[in-house]
């Protein structure tokens, strides 16, 4: 498979496989589409496509819930019904509100959320996110604003639940560049990459306070994989750490 658009061959930026069947959703950062991608055949199924894909698309993923649901970043963090290839599901904003009586019911095909106009602007733009295994959160790493975003999908229009997380260094916000930091999402926490540290915070955090902070890497933390209750994580530096749960030390240190 070549990922291709109106006679232009762009380079791959992200790809995830669906959990659910052998089904690929592909962005580039050139393209204005996400390229689904049946992997029996190697051919593109169909594209999701928007005007609200700017500048291509930097992080794809499958909900852990329902199977025709994925979530994009870009310019814009975008939700989607893969049956519907030209119309976004939801848009998530940081202007949005919760509205009085307005029905909170959840469903995983993301049918509550309430329809919006295609053009509308979105502030967030965001280079990771990840969401959490019961679908209902996403956590979106933004680098244009720097900072760390917890969504709740639970509402006709997504709602920011908070952004403010505290720097690990030194109490202020997080103001480093965040731009392609690895997410990891557990049940009552979430971790992301702070230049060479590891850091956890809270899903139920009113302060944005981490919980704990993994120290060990010389420099910049490039990848990261919870596996077999470790958390393993990658560098700049070479190094491949494994971390015991609730530790600050690593069980394991190799060089490749």
């Amino acid at each position: 498979f070549q990922y291709t658009e109106t006679s232009s061959s762009y380079a791959l930026r992200c790809m995830h496989v669906s959990p659910y069947q052998l089904l690929a959703a592909a962005g580039s950062n050139g393209s204005s589409t996400i390229k689904l991608i049946d992997l029996k055949s190697s051919a593109s199924s169909h594209s999701l496509s928007s005007a609200n894909i700017k500048h291509g698309v930097t992080a794809v993923r499958w909900s852990p819930v329902n199977e025709f649901v994925l979530a994009s970043c870009g310019h814009n963090v975008l939700l989607w019904d893969i049956r519907q290839p030209n119309r976004v599901l939801a848009i998530l904003d940081d202007e949005a509100r919760p509205k009085p009586n307005v029905s909170t019911r959840y469903y995983s095909d993301g049918s509550h959320f309430r329809k919006r106009k295609e053009a509308t602007a979105n502030r967030t733009t965001a280079t990771n996110l990840e969401f959490h295994s019961n679908g209902q959160q996403l956590v979106t790493v933004c680098g244009r604003q720097r900072s760390i975003g917890v969504w709740d999908l639970r509402h006709p229009s997504p709602i920011r639940q908070f952004g403010n997380f505290v720097n690990s260094s030194n109490g202020k916000p997080v103001s480093h560049d965040l731009v392609s930091q690895p997410i990891v999402v557990d049940s009552d926490y979430f971790w992301v990459a702070q230049e060479s540290k590891w850091v956890q915070y809270s899903f139920n955090s009113d302060t944005g306070q981490p919980n704990q902070v993994l120290t060990g890497h010389l420099s910049k933390i490039q990848a990261a994989k919870m596996a077999s209750g470790l958390m393993v994580t990658a560098g700049y530096d070479r190094l491949i750490l494994a971390w015991e749960h609730q530790h600050q030390k690593s069980r394991k240190r190799s060089r490749e």
